[in-house]
């Protein structure tokens, strides 16, 4: 009975306690909470028309099955080799491309207090083309990959989401990048995915604008400190750039809940110092501009990146994908070579604005080495036969522009810059099989070696024009530019602007036509955006494209006879073959060509194409654009 009474006591004397505990928490807790919305959402959704023209500017090889350009034509007009007649199956659009796409776009930040941020950025139906997902195709294996309710695409009664290896090759929602951002007194701390950018976005670029589709992603650790008052800012970085074979990708998946990397001597490592001097408040550029005063930004981003040994193509190639029992096969030391790699990279970025003019500016060099350089197994071991790969590159962009008008005309010029060489292979896709750029041996029984890797890349997201950068080529490299422009703004939310941009190539040898001569592409738009964040923009562009984007059949192409195809003598000139050191003329070699097609019976739009003293040789292309958009 006194143990009853006793627990009743407790129990009366603990229920006020336990009351005043938890008002005391709730208190603690209201006191932490931010002054601001806990979840801040911001992004876009945007709808993208597309109509391409000629994309493959008519350089088809109906024999090779390529093209000057990275992008094929339509599949009716790639004809089957031996076709006698190509035009055959060629419809009244075959060389027209018209789709549409779309994309949602979340960037949520949760305010875990006014010092303490995560951020975030999803992509939900990333570039979907309309139209792509019927419920005709399931990919399911068991059925052949179709519905067996509705085999035809004419009978399609919905649309499907998206997944990866099932009906696309994405997701239907991506998470693309989650970081913490924590201010401390001296500076700020941000670790985890996130954006990365710098300068004007030449060499690393978030891709966060409007009508960007890619985006420099880091997986870093960085703190930003300086003098605020002098608008000085100093950030040490350091970035997780590859860890090779991770656990995930072996056998150990799954069993010890936590992935780990499997060997450190694989890993790319990056540390970044910048140095610079930028307002981050845009109101205070303002009011500096708006009372006459020289505003100044600008700083030099250092990256030095290193790799001790690497994992060869096919090894890691079966490493990342499953075998026939449903587990992965294990990488071994003999999977493994010695790398050897060290890259400086230094970017300057200046930028002046004073009243009505703006200058900016970004130049970056790149200086390094590759000890051994294969990239699959059967070029292991070679080394001994020959140096190391130097690395040299450099490039940039100089951008200016002055308003007229009370700031309603704006005259716009650009230059841009790409170093190359006049090796082998010219575009962005070193492994393809007439862009190849640094590789050895590009076929039996050649004894070139190409010991460098001069040819800079310009990053995608960087965009110069409508056509031939951003789609034909990919991005600009081995080239050089000139883009002046102008924009007029008729009402303050609605604008118009033409573009004009002369291509030339840094080596007429690197082309696929022999020729520096790239294109001259005129770009129109038409621009919209209301206060309530829709967004609407017509752009139209056509490039008429030069002798350098012919095709003359590509590295190893039977119709192709040209310097590219034989070795170089002592001195690296290049020569028609190892009887004959006589160098080639591009355009006596283009005149050879065209008699070669004729006999071949090659198709007569390709014959033109080689002219000798033609300097418009390949056809116009064309660009038709309308995007939707919704700010939020």
């Amino acid at each position: 009975m006194k143990r009853f009474f006793a627990a009743w006591v407790f129990l009366a004397c603990s229920i006020p306690a336990m009351a005043l505990a938890g008002k005391a928490d709730e208190e603690w807790f209201e006191e932490d909470k931010p002054k601001e919305p806990f979840v801040d959402l911001h992004g876009y959704f945007r709808l993208r028309g597309e109509l391409w023209h000629n994309f493959d500017l008519d350089t088809y090889n109906y024999t090779t099955g390529r093209q000057s350009t990275q992008i094929p034509p339509p599949i009716s007009e790639r004809v089957p080799v031996g076709t006698k007649n190509p035009d055959q199956l060629r419809t009244q659009f075959a060389d027209t491309q018209a789709f549409t796409n779309m994309r949602l776009r979340m960037n949520p930040v949760f305010n875990v207090s006014e010092d303490v941020k995560i951020k975030m950025q999803i992509d939900a139906l990333d570039n979907l083309v309309l139209g792509s997902t019927p419920d005709t195709y399931t990919g399911l294996i068991s059925t052949g990959g179709v519905n067996t309710f509705f085999p035809l695409s004419p009978f399609s009664t919905a649309q499907v989401p998206p997944s990866d290896g099932r009906n696309s090759n994405k997701d239907s929602i991506l998470v693309r990048r989650l970081w913490a951002e924590v201010k401390t007194p001296v500076g700020q701390l941000r670790f985890g995915r996130m954006g990365s950018h710098w300068g004007l976005g030449v060499l690393a670029n978030d891709g966060n604008g409007f009508d960007q589709d890619n985006g420099s992603t880091a997986d870093r650790i960085m703190f930003l400190t300086g003098i605020p008052s002098l608008q000085l800012w100093i950030v040490p970085i350091l970035d997780f750039v590859s860890e090779g074979v991770a656990s995930t990708n072996t056998s150990q998946f799954g069993y010890l809940g936590q992935p780990y990397d499997e060997d450190q001597l694989d890993d790319v490592n990056q540390w970044i110092l910048a140095i610079a001097r930028r307002y981050l408040n845009e109101e205070d550029k303002k009011d500096l501009l708006e009372n006459g005063k020289l505003v100044f930004e600008g700083g030099i981003y250092n990256v030095f990146r290193n790799q001790s040994h690497d994992v060869l193509l096919p090894s890691k190639l079966a490493v990342y994908s499953f075998d026939g029992g449903g587990s992965y096969p294990a990488t071994t030391a003999a999977d493994m070579i010695i790398r050897n790699v060290k890259l400086y990279i230094g970017d300057l970025w200046l930028k002046f604005l004073y009243e009505h003019f703006r200058f900016e500016l970004e130049a970056i060099v790149i200086k390094g080495e590759i000890g051994n350089d294969p990239i699959d197994a059967s070029q292991k071991g070679r080394q001994s036969l020959r140096d190391s790969v130097d690395i040299t590159q450099f490039g940039g962009v100089v951008q200016t522009d002055y308003a007229f008008l009370q700031k309603t005309l704006k005259v716009k010029m650009e230059y841009g810059l790409a170093s190359g060489d006049p090796a082998p292979g010219f575009g962005v896709r070193p492994l393809g099989a007439d862009d190849i750029q640094y590789t050895q041996g590009l076929k039996a029984g050649d004894k070139r070696q190409n010991l460098e890797i001069n040819n800079f890349r310009f990053n995608p997201d960087y965009r110069v024009d409508m056509i031939l950068w951003r789609e034909l080529i990919g991005t600009v490299t081995d080239a050089m530019y000139f883009k002046p422009g102008i924009e007029y703004m008729i009402l303050p939310d609605f604008t118009v602007g033409l573009d004009v941009i002369y291509s030339r190539a840094m080596y007429a040898e690197s082309t696929p036509g022999l020729d520096a001569n790239l294109g001259l592409e005129f770009d129109f738009g038409v621009n919209y955006k209301s206060g309530d964040g829709f967004y609407t923009s017509l752009q139209y562009g056509f490039l008429i494209p030069f002798a350098g984007m012919d095709n003359l059949g590509g590295p190893g192409s039977p119709n192709r006879k040209s310097p590219f195809d034989n070795p170089a003598d002592d001195d690296g000139t290049r020569i028609r073959n190892t009887d004959d050191k006589t160098p080639v003329d591009p355009h006596s070699e283009a005149n050879r060509i065209t008699s070669d097609l004729r006999a071949q019976g090659q198709d007569p739009k390709q014959e033109e194409l080689v002219g000798p003293n033609s300097w418009l040789r390949a056809s116009m292309a064309h660009r038709l654009r309308l995007m939707l958009g919704v700010l939020f």
